[in-house]
C-alpha cells in the first residue's frame, strides 16, 4: 500500500503579552513562507476574520482595538513555504480595566466613593479601605450593580487610602490607591479672660490629641495670620498670654491646631487694648542727696512733670518738669538715708496721666576717709567721729577678697578699731558698716597687706664648675619658690635654672652657671607670710672642665672620641685605663685645637676606661671618665663541607667569655631564619635533612666576646641526587625499554644516545619531567647500542650512568 504524509504546519502561535484592548502574538519562523494571516473568530470558530497580515518572515503580529475583558479564538494561515496552511487555533481572553475615575465625598468621620456602572459580567466587587499607606487593607463586598460606598466611623483630620478591586468582567483589577483625609474638627471654646494695654490673656477647652498650638492674630497689612508672642504652648495647654501688643488697638485673635482631629483654626477672638500709660519709672543711681530717674519714651507728649511725696502720697510736689520728648530727670536737695515717694505727671501723647509710683531711699553717706596703722599680726583702722544718730557702727574684716566677712560690734563714738590675730604677709578688707544717721552704710572696702616674715636660713651646701645646691628651712603656706641670681649687666633678678621647686622644698640646685664666677643669690618666696625675699648667699663657681668626652664610633680594635672644643688649651692628651682607673696611659695626643681622636690597636669585646688631659685653656684638668667597650668581630672564616642531604660548617675556636653560639639556617635567601643553639666549645655544626641540590644560606651568631655579633651569610648548594643507573626490558629487533628511579623537581629529562661520534637525542618522543621511563624506537636488529638519562632541575638533575644494549634479531 501506498500513500503520502500530511504536509506539516504552524503549531507554535501563542500570545506572550495582552491588554484589555490589545493582544501581542508570536510563532516560529515558517520558512518559504510569502505571507502570514492573523484570522479571528467572535464565535468560537464559527466564522472567520482577518485582523492582521504580515511578511512571510515575519515572527511577530499585534491586534488592537478589542474589548476588555473579552474571549477571542485566532489562528494563522500560512501563504506557501514548508508549513503553508493554517495554523494551531488559540484562544485568548483581554485582560479587564480597573476603574480609575471616581468622585470624592469627603466628611469628618466618613468617606463617599463614588464611580460609574460596572459591566453586568463582573463577579465580585469590594471597597477597600488602607490606614498605614498600603501596606494592608480591608475589604468590604458591595453589590455588583453599586456606583457608590460609602466609609464609616473615620476619624477627623486623618489620611486613608481608598480602592476598588473588581473580579471578571471589563472592569476586572484593582484600582489605583486614591489618598483621601477627612475634614478636621474645629475649637469653638477660644474667649479671652484678661487684656493690658501690651498684654492678652486667653483660655479654650483641651484640644486632643493636638501635635502643637499657636495664638495669632490677623494682621490687616500683610494680609495674613501671625503667631502672636506667647512663647511656647504646651500641646496639651488650655491658656496663654499674648505679650508685646499695642495699646488702644484692635485685634483679631485665633488659636490654631496642628495635628489630630481639631487641626486648623478655631472660631475668633475680637479685642481691644487698654490705653497705655507709663510703668517703666525707675531711679538707676541715687546718691546721700540727689535721684536720677529715668523712664521709656512717651510718643506725642507735651511736658513730664517729676512729683514727690514724703507723706507717702498723701500730698505731692513737682520738683522737676522737663520736655515731653525727654526720657530722664535728676532731683537734687534731698536728705541722706531718707525715703521718698515719686511719679510721673505726663502732658498729652498715647501714655497721659499718672505713671506708676516709685519708692525710692536716699543713701547714707559712708566714711570713707581712714588712716591705716599696718603690723605684721595687726591692723589699726582710724576714723572720724560719727553723727550721734547713727543706730550701730561695725568693724568687718574679709580673708577671701570680699565674698564673706566677720562683723564686730563696736561702741558708736568709736573713732578707731584694732583688728589683732592676722597672718603675716597676707592680705585683708576691712571697711565700717553704719546703720542710722547721715553717715548710714557700708565703706568702700580698704585693701591691706601685714608686714611678712623673711627666710633667714638659705646657704649652700656644693657647688661646681657649673651648678650650686643650695638648703634652707621649709617656708610654712608659701605658693611658690625661687632660686634667683642678681645680674649685674641688667641690673635685675634673674630665675636660675632649677626646674620647678615645689613649695614644701627644703633644698635646689642650680644649673648652667659660668665656672670661675661669683654670684650673689636668693630665694624668692611667693605667698604666705614669708613672701619676698630672703638673705642673701655669695659664692664663687669652681673652674669649668671637659664633660662632653663622648664616643661616637668604635669598632672592634678602635675607638673615634670626640669633645666640645676647649678656648686656648695648649694639648689634650687621651689617657686610657685598663683597671678600672687604678693607673692611666696616655694613648693619643691632639693639638689643644682638637675636637676629635681615635684609638687603635685595642682587643675586640673589651672595656676600656678614657678620659681626657687638658692642658692650659679655661677648662685645663681632665675630663669626664667614660667607660667603653669595643665591639665583637664576628666569625667570618668557615669551611664548608656539602653533601646530597647535609651541609657541615666548619670555624675556629670561639674563646671562652662568649656567652651564647647559634647556628642559623635560611631557604629563603635570609627572608626567615631558623637557629639553632650549639655549645660555645664547638668548632662545627651538621646541618641535615636538607633537599638535593638546592640552595642554602647559613651563618654564626656568637653573644658576648670579642668575637660577638652574627658573620656574614654563607650560600651553599646541596649536591643533587642523580640517576646513576638505567635498566632495560621489552628489547626488539628494531626497540628498547629504559627504566630509572622516580625524579623530584625535574624540569626537563631527555635520553641520550650515542651514534659513534656525539650524544644525539633518542627517539623516544617528549618524557615526563614525572616518567620513570620511556621506549626508544628505529634502532637496527643485531646491534649494540648506548644510552643515558639527563636530567635538568629538580633534586635529580645531571645525567646518569652509560648503559649498553644489543637489539634482537628479526
Amino acid at each position: 500500500m501506498t500513500l503520502k504524509t500530511l504536509q506539516q504546519q504552524v503549531t507554535t502561535l501563542s500570545a506572550p503579552t495582552k491588554g484589555p484592548r490589545n493582544i501581542d502574538f508570536s510563532w516560529k519562523a515558517v520558512a518559504d513562507a510569502t505571507s502570514i494571516a492573523l484570522k479571528r473568530s467572535t464565535n468560537n470558530g464559527g466564522t472567520w476574520t482577518t485582523v492582521a497580515t504580515v511578511d512571510g518572515s515575519a515572527t511577530t503580529a499585534t491586534v488592537d482595538g478589542l474589548s476588555p475583558g473579552t474571549t477571542y479564538l485566532f489562528k494563522l494561515e500560512v501563504t506557501m513555504g514548508d508549513r503553508k496552511g493554517t495554523s494551531n487555533e488559540l484562544s485568548v481572553t483581554t485582560s479587564g480595566a480597573p476603574i480609575n475615575d471616581f468622585t470624592i465625598v469627603p466628611g469628618t468621620t466618613s468617606i463617599k466613593l463614588v464611580w460609574g456602572k460596572i459591566a453586568t459580567n463582573a463577579k465580585t466587587v469590594q471597597a477597600g479601605k488602607s490606614e498605614d499607606g498600603g501596606k494592608t487593607w480591608r475589604w468590604s463586598t458591595i453589590t455588583k450593580t453599586a456606583t457608590s460606598y460609602t466609609f464609616t466611623g473615620l476619624t477627623p483630620n486623618k489620611t486613608y487610602l481608598f480602592a476598588l478591586k473588581v473580579t471578571g468582567g471589563a472592569f476586572e483589577g484593582t484600582s489605583d490607591p486614591i489618598e483621601v483625609t477627612t475634614d478636621g474638627l474645629h475649637v469653638e471654646s477660644l474667649a479671652y479672660t484678661a487684656r493690658t494695654d501690651t498684654t492678652a490673656s486667653f483660655k479654650w477647652n483641651r484640644v486632643a490629641d493636638a501635635t502643637s498650638l499657636k495664638i495669632q492674630y490677623w494682621d490687616a497689612a500683610q494680609g495674613a495670620w501671625i503667631d502672636a508672642n506667647t512663647g511656647t504652648i504646651s500641646k496639651t495647654a488650655t491658656t496663654a498670654k499674648a505679650t508685646g501688643l499695642t495699646g488702644d488697638t484692635t485685634y483679631k485673635f485665633r488659636l490654631y491646631v496642628e495635628g489630630g482631629r481639631y487641626a486648623g483654626e478655631s472660631n475668633y477672638v475680637t479685642l481691644k487694648t487698654l490705653q497705655q500709660q507709663v510703668t517703666t519709672l525707675s531711679a538707676p543711681t541715687k546718691g546721700p542727696k540727689s535721684i536720677g530717674f529715668s523712664w521709656k519714651a512717651v510718643a506725642d507728649a507735651t511736658s513730664i512733670a517729676v512729683k514727690r511725696s514724703t507723706n507717702n502720697g498723701g500730698t505731692w510736689t513737682t520738683v522737676a518738669t522737663v520736655d515731653g520728648s525727654a526720657t530722664s530727670a535728676t532731683v537734687d536737695g534731698l536728705s541722706p538715708g531718707t525715703t521718698y515717694l515719686f511719679k510721673l505727671e505726663v502732658t498729652m501723647g498715647d501714655r497721659k496721666g499718672t505713671s506708676n509710683e516709685l519708692s525710692v531711699t536716699t543713701s547714707g553717706a559712708p566714711i570713707n576717709d581712714f588712716t591705716i596703722v599696718p603690723g605684721t599680726t595687726s591692723i589699726k583702722l582710724v576714723w572720724g567721729k560719727i553723727a550721734t544718730n547713727a543706730k550701730t557702727v561695725q568693724a568687718g574684716k574679709s580673708e577671701d577678697g570680699g565674698k564673706t566677712w566677720r562683723w564686730s560690734t563696736i561702741t558708736k563714738t568709736a573713732t578707731s578699731y584694732t583688728f589683732t590675730g592676722l597672718t603675716p604677709n597676707k592680705t585683708y578688707l576691712f571697711a565700717l558698716k553704719v546703720t542710722g544717721g547721715a553717715f548710714e552704710g557700708t565703706s568702700d572696702p580698704i585693701e591691706v597687706t601685714t608686714d611678712g616674715l623673711h627666710v633667714e636660713s638659705l646657704a649652700y651646701t656644693a657647688r661646681t664648675d657649673t651648678t650650686a645646691s643650695f638648703k634652707w628651712n621649709r617656708v610654712a603656706d608659701a605658693t611658690s619658690l625661687k632660686i634667683q641670681y642678681w645680674d649685674a649687666a641688667q641690673g635685675a633678678w634673674i630665675d636660675a635654672n632649677t626646674g620647678t621647686i615645689s613649695k614644701t622644698a627644703t633644698t635646689a640646685k642650680a644649673t648652667g652657671l659660668t665656672g670661675d664666677t661669683s654670684y650673689k643669690f636668693r630665694l624668692y618666696v611667693e605667698g604666705g607670710r614669708y613672701a619676698g625675699e630672703s638673705n642673701y648667699v655669695t659664692l664663687k663657681t669652681l673652674q669649668q672642665q671637659v664633660t662632653t668626652l663622648s664616643a661616637p664610633t668604635k669598632g672592634p680594635k678602635s675607638i673615634g672620641f670626640s669633645w666640645k672644643a676647649v678656648a686656648d688649651a695648649t694639648s689634650i692628651a687621651v689617657k686610657r685605663s685598663t683597671n678600672n682607673g687604678g693607673t692611666w696611659t696616655t694613648v693619643a695626643t691632639v693639638d689643644g685645637s682638637a675636637t676629635s681622636a681615635t684609638v687603635n690597636g685595642l682587643s675586640p669585646g673589651t672595656t676600656y676606661l678614657f678620659k681626657l688631659e687638658v692642658t692650659m685653656g679655661d677648662r685645663k684638668g681632665t675630663s669626664n671618665e667614660l667607660s667603653v667597650t669595643t665591639s665583637g668581630a664576628p666569625i667570618n672564616d668557615f669551611t664548608f663541607v656539602r653533601g646530597i642531604n647535609s651541609v657541615k660548617l666548619v670555624w675556629g675556636k670561639i674563646p671562652t667569655n662568649a656567652k651564647t653560639v647559634q647556628v642559623g639556617k635560611s631557604e629563603d635567601n635570609g627572608k626567615t631564619w631558623r637557629w639553632t643553639s650549639t655549645a660555645k666549645t664547638s668548632t662545627n655544626y651538621l646541618f641535615t635533612g636538607l633537599t638535593p641540590n638546592k640552595s642554602y644560606l647559613f651563618t654564626l651568631k656568637v653573644t658576648g666576646g670579642p668575637n660577638d655579633g652574627t658573620s656574614d651569610p654563607v650560600e651553599v648548594t646541596t649536591y643533587a641526587d642523580r640517576v646513576e643507573k638505567l635498566s632495560s626490558s621489552n628489547i626488539t629487533s628494531k626497540s628498547v625499554t629504559l627504566r630509572w628511579k622516580s625524579l623530584k623537581g625535574a624540569e626537563f629529562v631527555t635520553l641520550l644516545q650515542y651514534d659513534g661520534g656525539d650524544w644525539v637525542a633518542a627517539a623516544t618522543g617528549p618524557i615526563s619531567n614525572t616518567a620513570t621511563s620511556a621506549t626508544v624506537t628505529g634502532l637496527s636488529p643485531e646491534k649494540s647500542y648506548r644510552f643515558k638519562l639527563v636530567v635538568i632541575g629538580g633534586a635529580n638533575e645531571g645525567e646518569s650512568d652509560e648503559i649498553q644494549i644489543y637489539t634482537k634479531s628479526k
